[in-house]
């Protein structure tokens, strides 16, 4: 056994292949993305749209979807995102220069002109988008339809994406609750975005991201083990702790054959 667990893709193939000729290849997808997609979700690969018809352990069929948006393969490689402690930080210089006088000095902050220039920009684009500027004490919430009349939904938080991702989670569970559909949810270390397709006659708000501590963490608690946050890092573990070994020495076991065994235990 080894420190560095292995992290595999899975293969997409079109769902009705040419039998003479076996099934076409169309791409790959990241571990992650895939513990993260569901069967219907349209994604995005080789600038084609394609649906997914079905997630084994092994592979991910699709089928085309021409004419419709969809979402971009990601990777997150072990990128376990801001501390919570840092975005705390980063939320309290945020609100500190936001309330501070344009004329406030800054050189003190071991900052050039021109990188003093930039944060008040930056300051000042925000104010003008929305109105507030998040910080430690206080998150932003919009709200737009993009080019598809879906609902977008972001969420603008310092905290960090070890905060922000299983929030992501919680929110998402009270989504398909609420409303019956499965939104599209990302998590990264400035905040979340929610984007609700074919939400007819839903309009969001606010208190989609409002939650009592207890609830949280009942919410959180549940949809861990179904998120790609617990599946591809319970493999790694149980990997490491030799609760995989391998059956055939000298060879290394398949990721699906991993995942399948990871997933029994």
């Amino acid at each position: 056994a080894g420190t560095i667990p292995d992290r595999g893709l899975f293969p997409v193939f079109l769902a009705a292949g040419d039998e003479t000729r076996g099934p076409r290849r169309v791409g790959e997808l990241d571990e992650e993305m895939v513990f993260e997609s569901r069967v219907g979700d349209v994604i995005a690969l080789g600038a084609s749209s394609w649906r997914i018809d079905e997630i084994t352990p092994e592979r991910v069929s699709v089928t085309p979807a021409p004419g419709q948006q969809g979402r971009m393969p990601f990777w997150h490689g072990e990128d376990d995102g801001r501390p919570a402690v840092l975005g705390d930080a980063i939320g309290e210089f945020l609100r500190v220069q936001s309330t501070a006088p344009d004329d406030a000095p800054l050189e003190a902050l071991g900052l050039s002109p021109s990188a003093i220039r930039n944060l008040r920009s930056y300051l000042a684009d925000q104010r003008r988008a929305t109105g507030l500027v998040p910080h430690d004490r206080q998150v932003v919430v919009e709200r737009f339809k993009d080019g598809f009349d879906d609902w977008q939904l972001v969420c603008h938080s310092p905290f960090g994406k070890r905060i922000n991702a299983p929030w992501a989670l919680a929110v998402a569970q009270r989504i398909r609750e609420l409303h019956g559909i499965d939104p599209q949810v990302m998590a990264a270390d400035d905040g979340i975005v929610v984007r609700l397709v074919d939400a007819d006659g839903i309009v969001p708000d606010a208190d989609i991201f409002r939650f009592d501590p207890d609830e949280i963490e009942r919410r959180v608690t549940a949809q861990a083990r179904h998120s790609s946050l617990f599946a591809s890092r319970f493999r790694e573990c149980a990997g490491r702790a030799l609760m995989l070994p391998n059956r055939t020495p000298g060879r290394r076991s398949p990721l699906w054959q991993q995942r399948l065994r990871s997933a029994q235990l």
